[in-house]
């Protein structure tokens, strides 16, 4: 695991520890190591988890704690966190 600048959080350094993140992270570095300058890319991955916990699904997508608004669903306590109107469902 290695912390990268995030290009939608203001490049701020994150980390995610999941095997997938390595796996992407070591392509982008690798093609942006034999590639010129132009055709460099940034590594713009989506922190995610899930686990299951005694009977109950928990899954994340984004950085919770840099969420600005939180919508909570009344029906089953899904919550939604949103930053600068960024994942909020249309309608909503």
């Amino acid at each position: 695991m290695a912390r990268s600048p995030h290009p939608l959080f203001g490049y701020q350094f994150l980390s995610l520890e999941h095997w997938g993140n390595a796996v992407a992270q070591a392509e982008v570095g690798a093609h942006n190591m034999i590639s010129p300058g132009e055709r460099r890319r940034p590594h713009p991955w989506t922190p995610y988890f899930w686990s299951a916990q005694f009977g109950v699904n928990i899954k994340s997508v984004g950085v919770p704690n840099m969420a600005d608004q939180i919508l909570v669903r009344a029906r089953d306590g899904a919550g939604l966190r949103g930053r600068r109107g960024r994942g909020w469902p249309r309608g909503r």
